[in-house]
């Protein structure tokens, strides 16, 4: 077996560093969908609150929503290890709200998660 090509000690040092650039007061929002006669519905209900780091990717798409042209971009935030976020779920920064597009829990090499969001205007 190679040796990892960090130690324990070094990737949390790695962390430390990647924590003092989260100075922005980011809400969870999970998702819970429910069952009822009409279908499924979804409801958001606030989790938790922890400070994260947010980048524009500028990839802005315009789709089709409830009979109107909107625009889409796509965001990068970066969070603690361990924050409890998946896809589907709101983030509040400010007066915005992000939905959850995708995450790097999965990775095995972390130190910070990324999480992918979509804002619509």
């Amino acid at each position: 077996m190679s040796n990892p090509l960090l130690s324990d000690s070094e990737m949390a040092s790695l962390r430390e560093v990647g924590l003092q650039g989260m100075q922005t007061s980011c809400a969870v929002w999970p998702r819970t969908t429910v069952k009822n006669d009409d279908g499924q519905s979804s409801t958001w209900v606030y989790a938790s609150t922890v400070l994260g780091w947010l980048s524009s990717t500028p990839t802005p798409m315009q789709i089709e929503m409830s009979g109107k042209i909107v625009t889409v971009n796509t965001y990068l935030l970066y969070l603690p290890v361990g924050t409890a976020v998946v896809p589907g779920d709101h983030v509040v920064i400010g007066p915005a709200t992000y939905t959850v597009s995708d995450t790097t829990v999965e990775s095995t090499w972390q130190p910070w998660l990324r999480v992918s969001m979509r804002y619509t205007e």
